[in-house]
């Protein structure tokens, strides 16, 4: 039997249906192993007491999690999440702007100190709407962090070739080539551009886990 095939990498929601659950479980077993990935993300937002941080495409909220460790309440949280099943893990100190989705924010002008998509641009299409977006809800000295897999790299070959076969929905992800970030937050409005390459690794206490 041949597995199924996954729904494109446009189809968030369809992409997380389920696999959420597990997703979500497997970060809250083992949470150092992204801990490296989420600091150096924080790091280069520099988020700080008193900011309205939006966290685009949630998830479980591994990242939320990160600004309210480093900020406790000094912090307003807001998530965009579409996903029904990944919106009820979230934590009840998460603000979710309810009938959102990664490329139409359901907020105001100029209502978020800080934006930010980690890794949740590889199942989205629309990647230029969601930079607009940013734009447009990110207050005047704001700034907007985006991080995904480089095309080419070791990681895409993992997810679209290994996990693509061993997941039973495989992994259907678009990556990105050096500067294609660059050149759409240019695009979109966003001054003082800077993209680089971050390397880290993913910690787990043994090869089992």
């Amino acid at each position: 039997m041949s597995k199924p095939a996954l729904k494109r990498f446009t189809d968030w929601i369809d992409v997380w249906q389920d696999r959420a659950d597990d997703f979500n479980a497997a970060v809250d077993d083992y949470p150092g192993a992204r801990l490296a990935e989420r600091e150096t993300f924080l790091d280069g937002l520099a988020v700080a007491p008193g900011q309205t941080f939006l966290d685009v495409a949630a998830a479980g909220g591994y990242l939320l999690k990160g600004v309210k460790a480093r900020l406790g309440d000094d912090v307003r949280i807001l998530a965009i999440e579409p996903s029904p099943v990944h919106a009820a893990s979230l934590p009840d100190y998460v603000a979710v702007a309810e009938g959102s989705t990664i490329t139409s924010f359901n907020l105001p002008d100029a209502s978020a100190d800080r934006v930010a998509n980690l890794s949740g641009l590889h199942h989205t299409e629309d990647i230029r709407g969601y930079f607009r977006e940013a734009f447009r809800v990110l207050k005047p000295g704001g700034r907007m962090g985006a991080a995904d897999v480089r095309k080419g790299s070791p990681i895409d070959a993992w997810l679209n070739t290994i996990v693509d076969q061993l997941n039973p929905e495989g992994h259907d992800g678009r990556f990105y080539e050096d500067g294609e970030f660059s050149t759409m937050l240019t695009d979109a409005g966003f001054v003082n551009v800077t993209e680089r390459r971050a390397v880290y690794t993913w910690d787990f206490a043994t090869v089992p886990d």
